[in-house]
């Protein structure tokens, strides 16, 4: 438990405090009706002896210069740390998914597959013969339907992939 001075002394130097003491101060921030008062009641002379610690807060926040905008940037800074290390493990989550995509042996092996399987299934046509295909097809392979049996023709590439090499899956 902190004095009322000393709360309205830490968003004054913008001292690094808990998040839930932050949100704390910003409920009890001072309306400027509070801040009319406060500064009257300093204004007269009267000792703040008689007032309870709410009271004193108030005095104290309003004193404090653009007392809203300190609470404001020492809010953003406590939490924008938080954010940006966050962000940061997921972007390295992300790079390190996309290096062992890239290092994938296998997976390069099944891609080829698939392209090869890819120009078997559309030989004579203009797709046939295809260097490469987009990502995006390989989500089409789902819907698909095989001709013989109705299955989805990913089960089939699936089944091949399986029999061409155990290592892939």
């Amino acid at each position: 438990r902190r004095p009322p001075e000393e709360l309205a002394k830490l968003v004054l130097r913008g001292d690094a405090c808990p998040e839930s003491l932050l949100d704390l101060l910003a409920s009890a921030a001072p309306t400027a009706e509070m801040r009319g008062l406060a500064l009257a009641h300093r204004a007269s002379g009267a000792g703040d002896d008689d007032l309870d610690d709410v009271e004193r807060f108030l005095v104290a926040a309003s004193l404090v210069p653009a007392f809203d905008a300190r609470l404001e940037a020492l809010d953003l800074r406590v939490r924008f740390g938080a954010a940006a290390r966050d962000l940061e493990a997921r972007l390295s989550s992300v790079e390190a998914a996309s290096t062992a995509c890239v290092e994938s042996a296998s997976l390069w092996a099944a891609l080829a597959l698939l392209r090869d399987v890819g120009n078997v299934v559309n030989g004579g046509t203009p797709r046939g013969g295809a260097v490469g295909f987009r990502l995006d097809a390989l989500s089409r392979l789902e819907a698909t339907k095989a001709a013989d049996d109705g299955r989805p023709f990913l089960c089939r590439v699936v089944t091949w992939l399986d029999a061409y090499d155990g290592q892939l899956l």
